[in-house]
Order: structure tokens, then C-alpha cells, then sequence
């Protein structure tokens, strides 16, 4: 699967995200090769969240600042809780399954981040000096497009 930059310098890619054996949600995430976890907000999951679920079942946590300054009490840091997803599709044909995204409740985060739990699962190749990242689950379609570049 072949993605191309945006003019924005921003790869990006449609996803679609299984709690059960149906779609809970489609969205468009940011391909961010320097974010370490997948996440999102919690209401773009379409279903009915509460923090206060999280909390009561000691769901795992996850508290990051990226590029938010970090200060005293960590109250610049955002809290991401862990949602199993029965499977994650990126694009047309790429299909994961049971991996975790991660879902925040702040307010201040503002998008969707494909991250390395991710992308680490996935081949992917970005070619110096272009605007195409091409991503695949198999192996032998990066070679075909390595011998075809």
C-alpha cells in the first residue's frame, strides 16, 4: 500500500477499528514513525467510554507529554488508557489483530497517531528525496516495489 504526502509533509492513512466483530469506528491517522504508542481520543471510537471505567477496572495507563512541557504534578502530561481491538485495518489490505490502541480523554490531544506498537508489526519503506511511504504486511510487497523503484 502506497502512501504519498500531504502538503503538509504528513502521511496519513484511513484505519478502521474493531472493538468486537463490528466497526466501532474509520478514521484517519497520522502515520508518526516517532510515536511510540497508536492513539486516539476516546469519543472517535464511537461507543460510550468513561474514564471512570478505566479506572475502575485498573486498565493499563499510559501518561505521555510528546511535546508538552513537563512540570510539576505532571499536569502537562496526557493519560492514555489501553483498548484491545479485535482488529485494525489500515488502508484496503492491510488487517491486524488483537492489538491495543490507546485512548485518551484530554482534551488537548487533537488527533490520531499511528504509532511503533504499530508500525513495528508492519514492512514499511520511505525512499530518500520522495513523497510516497509504501507500507505492507507481507514481505514480498516491499521487494516488488523495491525492484520496481
Amino acid at each position: 500500500m502506497l502512501f504519498t504526502v500531504s502538503d503538509d509533509g504528513i502521511f496519513t492513512a484511513n484505519c478502521e477499528l474493531y472493538i468486537l466483530d463490528k466497526r466501532n469506528a474509520a478514521m484517519q491517522f497520522i502515520i508518526d514513525t516517532g510515536a511510540s504508542i497508536t492513539c486516539c481520543r476516546a469519543k472517535e471510537l464511537g461507543t460510550n467510554l468513561s474514564e471512570q471505567e478505566f479506572i475502575e477496572n485498573s486498565s493499563p495507563v499510559k501518561c505521555l507529554n510528546g511535546v508538552l512541557k513537563e512540570g510539576e504534578n505532571d499536569r502537562y502530561s496526557i493519560k492514555f488508557y489501553e483498548v484491545k481491538l479485535n482488529k485494525f485495518k489500515i488502508g484496503t489490505s492491510i488487517i491486524l489483530t488483537d492489538v491495543p490502541v490507546w485512548v485518551t480523554f484530554d482534551k488537548r490531544f487533537y488527533t490520531c497517531l499511528l504509532g511503533q506498537d504499530i508500525m513495528n508489526k508492519l514492512y514499511y519503506l520511505h525512499l530518500k528525496d520522495t513523497k510516497s511511504l509504501f507500507i505492507s504486511d507481507e514481505i514480498n510487497d516491499l521487494k516488488a516495489y523495491i525492484d520496481k523503484e
